[in-house]
């Protein structure tokens, strides 16, 4: 594909990028929220930005991060063409995809397995806990206002004569 086809093409991307923020500010405003901007940005500990800078700049942003992102990837595919036969080219893309893809899958699972499972048991014995405490609470108070378990206390009370 020629440089001029894929400016053209991923200047298309990066409007249509834009079109999509613009749109999803403009419904947010619309419907009768703020637009949110950021009042202070902190870059370090000594530099500290305080002027507001408003939502509404993604917009550009996002034309100008497609068209940066695109020519990075373009610049990247030009140099691996000169290192790469394009058939090997093309298998080591779609097999480092497929690796990246199972190896995050199965990181994420993972992660989420462990800590789902620990999070999710912590959860239950929490709620099985707080459950039971309140059921064993609302038995003991039904006994203790219950006039079958006095009957038999006030009995041995005055068997024993105590006051």
């Amino acid at each position: 594909m020629s440089d001029r086809r894929y400016a053209v093409m991923f200047l298309r991307f990066g409007f249509l990028a834009s079109v999509v923020f613009a749109v999803f500010w403009s419904v947010w405003h619309l419907s009768g929220h703020q637009v949110p901007s950021y009042t202070s940005l902190k870059f370090t500990d000594n530099i500290l930005w305080t002027f507001p800078i408003s939502r509404w700049w993604d917009i550009p942003f996002a034309f100008l991060v497609v068209n940066v992102y695109a020519w990075i990837l373009r610049i990247y595919y030009q140099i691996s063409l000169k290192f790469a036969e394009k058939n090997d080219l093309v298998f080591s893309l779609v097999a480092s995809l497929v690796f990246s893809l199972v190896a995050s899958l199965a990181a994420s699972l993972g992660a989420g397995l462990f800590f789902g499972l620990f999070f999710g048991l912590v959860a239950g014995l929490v709620a099985g806990l707080g459950v039971g405490l309140v059921a064993g609470l609302c038995l003991l108070i039904k006994t203790l206002f219950s006039s079958n378990f006095w009957k038999p206390v006030c009995n041995w009370l005055i068997a024993k004569n105590i006051p």
